[in-house]
């Protein structure tokens, strides 16, 4: 069973996409993907990730936490992996440029991508990516789970 650890500032979002809930209540849009480096196999039903030990396949169970390896550890819930596709992302001092699936992204379509991954908006997403890869393309795998 995969761990999935998350930035304290995801948790709400990550709580929110846990539950039936599907809109925006309190301005906390629910989260039920993530975006983490790595590459998919060939039959794009499994995610291998920086390191050897950490795999992700379609129809794993999840464990999302929070302070991972931490005396501040915390459970978030589990989930089961629905999806897995490739995402490259282009990040530049003015703007960030999104491929997913092979398909370039559109502005509103980066947007929703965005929200969906617990970021206010495109902006607050190039800002959180610039911080932690730099200026750089990032290549890597959207994780989409479901709740159980």
């Amino acid at each position: 069973m995969p761990l999935l650890g998350f930035k304290a500032r995801f948790v709400p979002n990550i709580e929110r996409g846990l539950t039936s809930a599907y809109s925006d209540q309190d301005g906390v849009h629910p989260k039920r993907q993530t975006i983490r480096r790595g590459t998919l196999s060939r039959d794009r039903k499994q995610m291998f990730g920086k390191s050897a030990k950490v795999r992700v396949r379609v129809s794993d169970k999840l464990i999302l936490a929070t302070g991972e390896r931490t005396k501040h550890y915390r459970k978030i819930g589990e989930a089961r992996c629905v999806s897995l596709k490739p995402v490259v992302i282009w990040i530049n001092e003015h703007a960030l440029y999104v491929h997913l699936d092979g398909n370039p992204l559109f502005p509103g379509e980066i947007a929703e991508l965005a929200r969906n991954d617990g970021f206010k908006d495109w902006q607050d997403m190039w800002s959180f990516f610039r911080k932690e890869h730099g200026d750089a393309k990032f290549e890597g795998v959207l994780i989409e789970w479901k709740p159980l």
